[in-house]
């Protein structure tokens, strides 16, 4: 990880980068990402995304998440690490698309997509990181847990 690299993405006129993690549980990630866990590894990702944080201020870097392979609460640990880092977590639905689904991974069911969007409601509102986009099939789900937090979490105003 060079820095260098990154700060001249920022010197061109980017306003964020993007580093996707993929999946927080290491196991799956070296098995379902070997190439990746092999080649660039979680803690380049980590150290750039940091940087990122640290030179650039909060939420100038982010994280995609394939959420719907591993455990929510291994999901929220990595958000919940990320955002406390100044660094935007971004769930990306798994859509196999017809695909045969990976041997130990979850079955993402509706309370399992209830937890993530509770969790990651508290997360955004704790750490006060808005994803990045507005519309369209990879914002989907953080957009809109971003927009209905205080709904999600049942904040109530009262006059």
């Amino acid at each position: 990880m060079d820095g260098r690299k990154l700060d001249a993405l920022f010197n061109a006129g980017v306003d964020r980068i993007a580093c996707d993690i993929e999946i927080w549980n290491e196991e799956l990630f070296a098995r379902i990402c070997p190439g990746k866990s092999k080649w660039t590894g979680r803690q380049r990702c980590l150290d750039a995304l940091l940087y990122v944080a640290r030179k650039y201020g909060a939420n100038r870097a982010c994280s995609t998440f394939v959420v719907g392979l591993e455990p929510a609460e291994d999901f929220l640990a990595g958000a919940e690490y990320l955002a406390s880092n100044g660094i935007a977590p971004i769930p990306s639905i798994w859509m196999p698309h017809g695909l045969p689904s990976i041997p130990g991974t979850v079955t993402a069911d509706l309370d399992f997509f209830r937890k993530i969007k509770k969790g990651l409601a508290e997360i955004y509102s704790k750490y006060q990181c808005p994803p990045p986009g507005e519309l369209g099939f990879n914002v989907c789900l953080c957009r809109d847990t971003w927009n209905h937090q205080d709904d999600l979490l049942d904040v109530r105003v009262r006059p």
